[in-house]
């Protein structure tokens, strides 16, 4: 734990740049006004209610339940906040008087922007009264590996929403210059059962010049651009770091389709049956639900499957033909 010892803002930026060989490039402070959900409370959940800044990144993510995004790079008289010290043989900190600075100052882009670099935040909300913020930050200076322009949560708590790269859950993600064919996997947890939204909050660089922003859910197999639209969508109880990711071409260019042939495969309703078909024998038919829970899974190796749902709603069908996945929604 340290704070500004000046009676003047402080530059966070020159101060990691100062001590960036003895601390670790994420900046944690603590925000009291997050803990507002009143559906969660007691032992059973956990509220971490920090905001993280990463000077590496220049790049801020709220803390859990605020939906405004901080802006600048500065910390305030008398701020504390909380770094990891990487030198536990040093553990001393240098404060000069040029990381003082008389106003707030906000920048994050450079004076000259580069056509490849851009940032964009993306706000998970649900039901009962959450939100968490990632931000996904492409600068020429980093990669796609997890290196100091990346930034994990201080812990995390009941609900949580990240990107991740090699591995890591992140709320910060740093990226190297602009790929249109790039994919970002998006991973949530969520406390309670419910209806949740996936939105884009804030946006910089060539993002602010309308490139897409595709959310691909994998499991209902939609591609929503966040651009102007947000995403809704149920989801169980729990965690799941392979339902969403993030991509930038359009659907239509996503995929290529052989029309030199017929399509056989297909998914119909009979009486009060489903049945799935195809000139091939099929390997295996899974059923989800919207939350994205499979709810049956079949493993006939015939060309037609029959089964049989209780409860009314809309599923997504996914099968596996002689080595050729499909996938169909349905409803019932």
């Amino acid at each position: 734990m340290i704070g500004n010892p000046y009676a003047s803002n402080l530059d966070l930026n020159a101060f990691y740049t100062a001590n960036s060989g003895k601390i670790s490039n994420t900046f944690y402070f603590w925000d009291n006004t997050s803990n507002s959900v009143t559906t969660q409370s007691g032992s059973t959940t956990t509220n971490v209610g920090y905001a993280a800044y990463n000077p590496a990144s220049q790049a801020w993510v709220p803390a859990p339940n605020i939906t405004s995004v901080p802006a600048g790079n500065t910390a305030s008289i008398g701020q504390g906040f909380i770094v990891k010290a990487t030198n536990t043989a040093d553990t001393s900190l240098n404060f000069t008087n040029d990381m003082r600075v008389a106003n707030q100052g906000a920048y994050f882009n450079k004076s000259t922007v580069n056509a490849a670099e851009g940032k964009f935040w993306l706000q998970l909300t649900s039901s009962y009264g959450t939100s968490n913020t990632v931000v996904v930050a492409y600068l020429s200076q980093a990669s796609n590996t997890y290196d100091q322009y990346d930034s994990k949560a201080i812990a995390s708590g009941s609900d949580a929403f990240y990107t991740l790269a090699d591995a890591q859950n992140l709320i910060i993600q740093g990226r190297g210059n602009f790929d249109i064919n790039d994919t970002v996997p998006v991973g949530a947890k969520h406390f309670e059962s419910g209806d949740f939204v996936i939105s884009m909050i804030k946006k910089e660089g060539l993002f602010n010049n309308g490139q897409p922003v595709f959310l691909h859910d994998k499991v209902m197999n939609t591609y929503t651009n966040l651009q102007g639209n947000s995403y809704h969508f149920t989801a169980s109880a729990g965690e799941v770091s392979n339902r969403f990711e993030i991509v930038y071409k359009d659907q239509n260019v996503l995929s290529v389709h052989d029309d030199s042939k017929k399509e056989t495969f297909e998914v119909y309703r009979s009486g009060e049956e489903f049945v799935v078909r195809n000139d091939k024998n099929i390997q295996s038919v899974e059923v989800y639900d919207a939350s994205g829970r499979m709810v049956l899974q079949l493993k006939d190796n015939k060309t037609t499957v029959n089964f049989r749902l209780n409860i009314n709603g809309t599923y997504v069908i996914k099968a596996v033909s002689a080595g050729k996945e499909y996938s169909r929604k349905i409803i019932k």
